[in-house]
């Protein structure tokens, strides 16, 4: 009940001005327009589920980056610097791991054959029972990740609609399920695309205007991060009861090497139309993704500067995962939070097809 008290005084507090209103929606129509565009193309199960296995490396890569860059990233990594520290990242960094192992070994091996997906690799090498094991596993998997992006980009949506968060979910998940049953993995990947470009777009934005708000600029928001510990990995001690810097680059480290076998992945892996494409691709996806999470990471700690310095009472009643879809709906001017907001939703869009589509094949 206090949780609804504060996101009613929160929607009552916005105003949402036409400007934002009309970016989200032409953001929507886009998206919808490229649905429709490879609806038309898909003549097959093979061009709907790997789009003939014929897309170029750098598309399937920055699809590869939409997708690892969820709402999770958008919304709950400067959630995650903003009420403490980079210890986070740490697992992000052990990336290059899975990535090597994906170039060297998952990739010729489920190209191999021309899979379309991972569990068929298990059903010919083991048997269909283990097949089935890992095809529920990653269904049930994936819908539990679908609970948690939609319930993080709610957040916003809340705020900027006023509605309750039932109908929030439901009309996301419903948007989102449709223009991936339209366009197939054609829609999802060049969707990816764009939403890949819509979401870094707003996240840079965010922190210019951070950044404009202090005299000294990025240099002083360093110096407040710095000062209250915001860059701080964690403690080094090599402890395994306790979240340390070498407990979370084991978890990395498993994490890595697990994702990179994941069907969202696999599924562009057969998709690119060769293996030195798909090769390409992966490694693409790898030079930008650990960059990108740094940088919403440091997006938390400039909130973090920014609400030190201008102090604002109601950001205290606000969960950490509040903070930044209060300050966009609140501080940026027009046009721009209709930009952010375009680029949390591509966030979350861009995970949701993926493994929607994912879990289809």
């Amino acid at each position: 009940s206090d949780r609804a008290a504060i996101m009613n005084a929160l929607i009552g507090l916005v105003d949402i001005r036409t400007a934002d209103w009309m970016v989200v929606l032409v953001y929507f129509g886009l998206m919808w327009c490229i649905a429709f565009y490879f609806a038309r193309r898909n003549t097959s199960t093979e061009d709907y589920f790997v789009g003939g296995r014929a897309f170029p490396g750098w598309v399937v890569g920055m699809s590869m980056l939409a997708t690892s860059v969820s709402s999770v990233t958008f919304l709950a990594f400067p959630a995650a610097a903003y009420a403490g520290d980079f210890r986070d990242l740490v697992i992000n960094l052990m990336l290059p791991i899975g990535i090597l192992i994906a170039v060297l070994v998952y990739i010729p091996m489920f190209r191999r054959g021309k899979l379309t997906s991972a569990y068929e690799y298990l059903g010919d090498r083991f048997s269909p029972i283990i097949r089935l094991y890992g095809m529920f596993s990653f269904t049930i998997a994936g819908l539990c990740w679908l609970g948690i992006i939609l319930c993080l980009v709610s957040n916003v949506i809340i705020i900027l609609t006023g509605w309750p968060v039932v109908p929030v979910i439901i009309f996301t998940g419903a948007f989102i399920a449709l223009y991936t049953i339209v366009g197939g993995i054609g829609a999802v990947i060049w969707t990816d695309v764009v939403q890949c470009f819509v979401l870094l777009l707003g996240g840079m934005l965010s922190v210019l205007y951070l950044a404009w708000q202090f005299p000294g600029g990025l240099g002083e928001i360093i110096e407040i991060g710095h000062t209250h510990g915001k860059f701080s990995l964690g403690p080094t001690a090599f402890q395994l009861s306790e979240r340390t810097v070498w407990t979370v680059i084991i978890l990395g480290c498993f994490s890595a090497v697990a994702y990179h076998s994941d069907q969202n992945l696999v599924q562009r892996y057969v998709a690119a139309k060769s293996m030195r494409e798909a090769r390409k691709a992966t490694i693409l996806y790898g030079a930008f993704a650990v960059p990108t999470w740094a940088f919403f990471f440091f997006l938390g700690s400039c909130l973090f500067a920014y609400f030190q310095v201008h102090d604002d009472p109601q950001v205290a009643q606000l969960s950490h995962e509040q903070v930044f879809p209060y300050f966009i709906l609140t501080r940026l001017p027009p046009g721009v939070a209709g930009v952010v907001v375009a680029g949390v939703l591509s966030a979350a869009m861009s995970s949701v097809d993926s493994t929607l589509n994912a879990i289809a094949a």
